[in-house]
């Protein structure tokens, strides 16, 4: 018959009352008079046998709490495996004032005085209640190894591994069947996210995110399951007892953590909830405020539309900063060393690296609130020479004259002389002017006529404010007179000033006139003109070619 795993009635009242009889004796350490400091109990650590949790001892000066837990432990397995020694056979010794717990084979347990302080019960009744857990633990430990146990443990194993390859097998299909179920009612109304035209997350992506998720709830099942069948069958054998229990610390500990850790965070995260809804609001506000004043709706005087885009991103990552302030305290593990530390060094990396990036940016809003150029405006960057056809907030991009995109750095821009050809053209017009050198035999007059039916047979240009020339310098060989014209826009400068320059060259042509650029030595025999012969068919004649065509 199997002993019984539970104290009796009897014993308990027993228990009790030598509890009662005795909780004037407790052998607690003595206070001084006036002092009030309370003692910190001892380190302990459990007796187990079998998986099962006796009594705790203490810790001694010479020895771990760990380590005398574990020696008395294994003296009980070894009086239990000495089947000539029975549980009557261990009893309790008083001597010099001191409680042992004997068996034939010596000691197996002693009270000490930090036993006592640690359970807060006198020394005898300590001594009584291990004297008859330890009693218990020796009957167990032979009724549990008995060959009809085993079998027995082992029979439950099997049946409990039948029923677990039943589960598996019935989750399995019912799975399968779940999921054909949802796939049918659900896949075809799953439709892709997109804003307007621009597809965000596409419809065959959601289906399988949400697939994967099931598949994951899946495993995770199948993961409980296999963990509580393994977890039963170590229990069934007193030698793997103690690794059921180790597994289910093991398996339940980390979400145990994780749950109350969510518990304790919930005020944190409602908090975080209210704010990001607040921030996301002001976010909402600053676009449409600013929307508006792009498009007109809302008018602030001196302050001009293209800047209303810009505008709207800086406080949207004013806003966000702040947002990440206020919001830090509140992250589950900002207080933490790692956290910090993480924090500070991501910190330096930004800094050290992110110091061209960010003159870039301080570049591109200065450039932006400087109103130095803007999108349309053909312009001068240093030797570069282009339509502005893009301001970003790091770079800015031209298109040359010869169709290429040029990519110009900001903080170039900005340390840099911009000319801009096209920002007074349409009020004023942009002055396009060119150069000759004209020797001092033909009357200035006559040069300046030539150069005024050279802008007037070029088309493209504004004939108010009207051409006109100037006398730049009387150099040593030449004269140098300049002629300027009007156009209203710089975008086909560099055509129009071929335009001029053939205008010029055909009208002096013409008049047998030598221009004497860029430099000039001696009158030659023949003035340096191009002979009729070789000149072009007048404009808006067609068919007619030179000799030498």
């Amino acid at each position: 018959m199997a002993p019984s795993r539970k104290v009796s009635a009897l014993g308990a009242l027993l228990l009790l009352f030598t509890f009662s009889a005795h909780a004037q004796q407790l052998d607690a350490p003595a206070q001084q008079p006036g002092t009030t400091e309370a003692y910190a109990p001892p380190d302990s650590a459990p007796v187990v046998v079998d998986g099962v949790e006796l009594f705790k001892v203490a810790g001694a000066a010479s020895l771990s709490a760990e380590d005398r837990a574990e020696i008395v432990a294994a003296r009980i397995v070894d009086v239990a495996r000495d089947r000539s020694i029975q549980p009557q056979d261990v009893t309790l010794s008083t001597r010099d004032g001191r409680y042992t717990v004997l068996a034939r084979s010596g000691p197996l347990v002693s009270v000490t005085r930090s036993d006592v302080e640690l359970e807060h019960v006198a020394a005898r009744d300590i001594a009584e209640i291990r004297l008859h857990w330890i009693r218990q633990a020796i009957d167990r430990y032979r009724f549990e190894r008995r060959p009809d146990q085993l079998a027995r443990s082992l029979g439950k194993v099997i049946a409990a591994t039948m029923v677990a390859a039943l589960i598996f097998a019935v989750v399995l299909l019912l799975f399968r069947w779940m999921l054909g179920a949802v796939e049918r009612r659900y896949r075809a109304r799953i439709q892709s996210v997109s804003i307007r035209s621009f597809e965000i997350v596409g419809a065959e992506r959601i289906w399988r995110s949400i697939n994967s998720i099931l598949r994951a709830g899946r495993s995770l099942g199948m993961l409980a399951l296999a963990i509580i069948y393994v977890a039963y069958a170590l229990y069934q054998f007193p030698a793997t007892r103690a690794a059921s229990g180790q597994l289910f610390t093991v398996v339940a500990e980390p979400f145990q953590a994780m749950g109350l850790a969510i518990v304790k965070y919930i005020p944190n995260l409602i908090f975080l909830i209210i704010f990001v809804y607040v921030a996301r609001t002001l976010l909402k506000l600053n676009t449409a405020f600013f929307e508006s004043i792009r498009t007109g709706t809302t008018v602030i005087p001196r302050f001009e539309p293209e800047w209303a885009r810009p505008t709207s991103n800086l406080v949207r990552i004013i806003i966000i900063l702040f947002a990440a302030v206020v919001a830090y305290p509140y992250l589950p593990g900002s207080g933490t060393a790692a956290f910090q530390g993480v924090s500070i060094f991501a910190g330096v990396l930004f800094s050290l690296g992110a110091s061209t990036y960010m003159a870039n940016i301080i570049a591109g809003y200065t450039l932006t609130y400087r109103r130095a150029f803007r999108v349309g405006d053909f312009i001068r960057i240093g030797e570069h020479v282009g339509e502005v056809i893009e301001v970003r907030l790091l770079v800015t991009h031209l298109k040359t004259p010869k169709n290429e995109e040029l990519i110009v750095p900001n903080s170039l821009v900005l340390q840099t002389q911009v000319l801009n050809y096209s920002r007074l053209a349409k009020s004023e017009g942009l002055v396009l002017h060119t150069m000759v050198g004209i020797g001092y035999d033909v009357s200035w007059q006559k040069v300046e006529a030539m150069l005024l039916e050279a802008a007037e047979r070029t088309s493209g240009l504004l004939r108010k404010p009207s051409p006109y020339v100037l006398i730049r310098g009387l150099d040593d060989f030449a004269v140098k007179y300049e002629l300027n014209v009007h156009v209203d826009t710089g975008l086909q400068m560099l055509p129009r000033y071929a335009a001029l320059h053939r205008s010029i060259l055909d009208v002096f042509n013409e008049n047998g006139v030598q221009i004497m650029t860029p430099a000039y030595e001696g009158d030659p025999e023949q003035p340096k003109v191009a002979p009729p012969a070789h000149l072009p068919p007048p404009a808006g004649v067609r068919g007619i070619t030179g000799p030498n065509s």
